[in-house]
């Protein structure tokens, strides 16, 4: 009796399958020269149709009987490998894998191959094996755009990873689909000895710009990996000056960063923007005086290209900041280069430089700041005071002396409160400063 069935050319078995009838199915299966291998009209076996309609236990059954090949491939390009791990019928699947039945470079209609599917799904224990086979295409990019270190990356399979990276054919500037470069993808799933690793490789493009204007440098730096940074920095070609879509620069981000190691090679041993002006109106000399870091500070200064002068949105330079933050050093140099019109710069308070030097009691710095010549003594902050009655009242009349006999300072001004330099003087006792007033 014939076992095919016309005029879909389907065996009884493959009826059953497609019926679901699964004790039918298995009995026939049980049957010693029963055809296992007959493909249909549409190019099913009777294992493919299992898979298809979820009877896994058939499958498994015609698999024991050794008398099946499963690497047939159907119409749609599914071979029962990669069909099951589709179908979640990963017990088949590894069935299939473990007495190597599977064709390892098929491309199925997807652009998967069976190496791309089980990292996919996660199959970590195939997909490890299948890395370390010679004839495993380790750079296939599938038809979404993704290639197999790629894949390994975003699904959480660092091992696999690093298996594809100790292969010599190994390409370690693919871009996937989301247009980012391994490198790139290793830092922004933060995997610190994988970047190391493709690093190790030698043939990364470290200038690389993805879709969101990151380079690996500024990832590594955003991504608190500096080891990773330096080691960019080292090898050179990462586009140190290059600044990201949110208006940043490697420098600006390492020193937000706290990473100063990376901040001082930058700053040392490349050209990095150091005068570039961000989104938010501060350059990296600004933050780096925030941060309260006068040696870095000083260093960026001294490269020449520290846009010192540049007033922040908040109305800040960075010798107002200098001086608030107790920076001597870096205050006088920025009083000896700046313009008048920046060393008599006030800030959204009113405040001038001499005005704050002069609350903080830093002596060196109020003493230059008369000697230049380039303050304005007769500032008014929005309390409606100048630095002459701020002297007096912080019981500073050394500093009061100072600015009364070197300074053109308005000793006659009287403040929206009724306060002036005189009366201000005779009430804090100060007998000897009064006559000049």
């Amino acid at each position: 009796m014939s076992h095919y069935i016309k005029p879909t050319n389907d065996t009884e078995l493959m009826l059953h399958i497609v019926a679901g009838n699964e004790k039918e199915a298995l009995e026939l299966v049980a049957l010693k020269d029963y055809p296992l291998n007959h493909v249909n009209n549409h190019g099913d076996t009777a294992l493919l149709l299992c898979i298809h309609h979820n009877l896994e236990n058939v499958g498994l059954a015609i698999l024991d009987t050794k008398r099946c090949i499963p690497n047939h491939i159907d119409n749609h390009s599914n071979s029962a490998f990669t069909f099951a791990i589709k179908k979640n019928m990963y017990h088949l699947a590894r069935y299939i894998f473990c007495n190597g039945n599977y064709n390892l470079n098929h491309v199925d209609v997807h652009g998967d191959t069976c190496f791309s599917l089980c990292i996919r799904h996660k199959l970590e224990d195939m997909a490890l094996f299948m890395a370390t086979l010679p004839d495993c295409n380790i750079n296939h990019l599938d038809e979404h755009g993704d290639f197999p270190l790629s894949l390994c990356l975003q699904y959480g399979m660092p091992e696999v990873a690093k298996a594809i990276l100790k292969r010599k054919e190994v390409d370690v500037n693919q871009i996937d689909e989301q247009c980012d470069s391994v490198l790139i993808k290793a830092i922004d799933f933060l995997y610190e000895d994988i970047a190391h690793m493709i690093i190790d490789v030698g043939k990364a493009d470290y200038s690389y710009i993805n879709a969101h204007r990151f380079t690996a440098l500024i990832h590594a730096c955003g991504k608190l990996m500096p080891s990773v940074a330096l080691r960019l920095i080292e090898k050179g070609n990462c586009f140190p000056d290059y600044i990201s879509n949110t208006g940043n620069t490697a420098l600006i981000i390492a020193i937000n960063n706290n990473l100063m190691e990376v901040a001082y090679t930058l700053v040392e041993r490349t050209y990095c923007r150091p005068e570039h002006v961000n989104l938010q109106g501060d350059t990296a000399l600004l933050y780096c005086i925030n941060t309260g870091n006068e040696d870095l500070a000083l260093r960026i200064f001294h490269t020449g290209n520290s846009n010192f002068q540049h007033i922040n949105n908040e109305l800040n330079s960075a010798l107002i900041l200098a001086v608030i933050k107790g920076m001597g050093t870096l205050a006088r140099e920025m009083i000896l280069q700046g313009s008048e019109e920046y060393v008599s710069h006030q800030n959204k308070f009113g405040d001038t430089a001499l005005i704050l030097a002069i609350s903080h009691g830093f002596d060196d710095v109020v003493s230059l700041l008369i000697q230049s010549g380039k303050a304005n003594p007769k500032a008014i902050n929005s309390q409606g005071n100048t630095a002459l009655i701020i002297a007096i009242a912080s019981d500073k009349p050394a500093y009061a002396k100072r600015l009364v006999f070197e300074t053109q300072c308005n000793k006659e001004y009287t403040n929206p409160n009724g306060i002036n330099a005189r009366n201000l003087a005779m009430n804090k006792g100060f007998v000897d400063l009064v006559p000049y007033l």
